[in-house]
């Protein structure tokens, strides 16, 4: 099952790639441009700019150069420090540092800015903005300096506070973000284009809403500024919960964005509530019309309420809380924490798998997109001598499934939705 896990998890990758999320909403009709239904005269806009910021700005960016080419009258594009192998676009390319920003941070902003201010009336500014936005466009506001910000952006991390805090802050501290970026671009046309990572798909909290109005006393000024989500963490969902059915499984979605603290968020105790029958009142509910007891009661049952094997997905953003000097990231958390409650489940006697993952492919500070588990992982361990309790309480989750061999190499995949969670049952 864990096989089927991942080919899921692929299938998820493919369907949130940027260059196909962006390529499907962008099309040039002889002089007419249309990006995300807006169409646009190239016989009246002057110039075309394009600046964007994101671990998946790259991807977002090559189907545009693709299309429009030297129409582009100057580009920024800040991208992470690895990864960033589109040599067509280097020339335009500034890296920059994740989860916290640095000096070169800083230089992205003030070329993306520039870009931005050049700007006239006529003219187009095309904004692809995505998951890290925030740390590699980052410019302290007059009255603050690239260390103060550095250290609240790290303490805000360790806090285990949740995304929209982080880049609430953020906006307070930037001369760039809350809509400072579109104000700079005035009066000329603004088009954001932009790949979600957090919750209900927030423009004014993905990037720190860059192009969003912050202030209703410049609201007059965003006439021309629209923004569109073109990928989110449900694409990615709905693509895997696809692949599973046609594996046979019978596949139920938790509906809430997971947020809070990684090793208590609910998803797996859900899971265990719903394979053996428990009610719980937020467990994960279906598309239809069943209610959640109904759900859960009828998942209780052999193999489900259709004889079929079982799929429970989520997604979400969580927050490690850190407290010891292990290493992990906020999926390996969660994956050791539901490992520990799967103890639930020797009763049933069932085969079960469960995994983790980051769709940006490196979760915290490792080299892993998190961890996967099955029902034999616990045994293993214990032979093993691996207390999976002293690893979590340690913070070191990450070294506890690598000793295992269950974490998940996906490497670096140019995308960010947020992270995806899966737990499949068999009888």
């Amino acid at each position: 099952m864990i096989n089927h896990i991942l080919s899921a998890y692929k299938c998820a990758l493919e369907a949130v790639k940027p260059e196909l999320a962006v390529r499907a909403v962008v099309s040039l009709n002889r002089n007419t441009l249309t990006i995300c239904n807006r169409s646009f005269d190239l016989d009246i806009i002057k110039k075309i700019y394009l600046v964007g910021a994101g671990k998946a700005v790259l991807g977002m960016a090559k189907p545009i150069f693709d299309l429009l080419g030297s129409r582009i009258s100057d580009a920024a594009l800040a991208a992470v420090e690895f990864g960033s192998d589109y040599s067509e676009l280097s020339k335009y390319v500034h890296l920059a540092s994740h989860p916290v920003p640095d000096e070169k941070s800083v230089g992205a902003a003030l070329k993306i800015l520039a870009i931005a201010e050049r700007a006239q009336e006529n003219d187009l500014v095309i904004v692809l903005i995505s998951g890290g936005a925030s740390s590699l466009m980052a410019l302290p506001e007059a009255n603050t300096t690239l260390s103060e910000k550095q250290r609240i952006t790290e303490e805000l991390l360790r806090s285990g506070a949740p995304i929209e805090e982080v880049n609430r802050q953020r906006k307070q501290l930037s001369a760039i973000k809350g809509g400072k970026l579109a104000l700079a671009a005035f009066p000329a046309n603004v088009i954001s284009v932009i790949i979600s990572d957090v919750k209900d798909d927030d423009i004014s909290v993905i990037g720190s809403g860059p192009t969003v109005c912050h202030d209703e006393s410049c609201l007059s000024k965003f006439a021309n500024v629209t923004n569109h989500v073109v990928a989110s963490n449900a694409t990615a969902l709905k693509a895997a919960a696809k692949y599973l059915e046609t594996l046979g499984y019978e596949v139920y979605t938790e509906k809430a964005f997971a947020s809070g603290e990684a090793r208590q968020n609910a998803f797996w105790q859900h899971f265990c509530e719903f394979a053996t029958g428990e009610f719980a009142t937020n467990a994960p509910s279906t598309s239809g019309a069943a209610t959640r007891k109904t759900v859960v009661h009828g998942l209780g049952s052999k193999n489900g309420c259709s004889g079929k094997p079982i799929a429970c997905l989520g997604g979400g953003e969580t927050g490690v809380t850190v407290r010891g000097g292990g290493k992990g990231g906020r999926c390996h958390e969660m994956a050791l924490s539901a490992l520990i409650e799967s103890k639930r489940l020797e009763a049933l006697n069932c085969d079960f798998a469960g995994a983790f993952l980051a769709t940006d492919g490196i979760d915290g500070p490792t080299d892993s997109a998190g961890a996967f588990f099955d029902d034999k992982t616990l045994e293993k361990a214990e032979k093993m001598g691996l207390d999976p309790k002293e690893y979590l309480e340690a913070n070191d989750s990450y070294s506890f499934f690598e000793k295992l061999g269950n974490t998940c190499k996906a490497g670096y995949t140019k995308t960010n939705v947020n992270d995806l969670y899966f737990a499949l049952r068999k009888k």
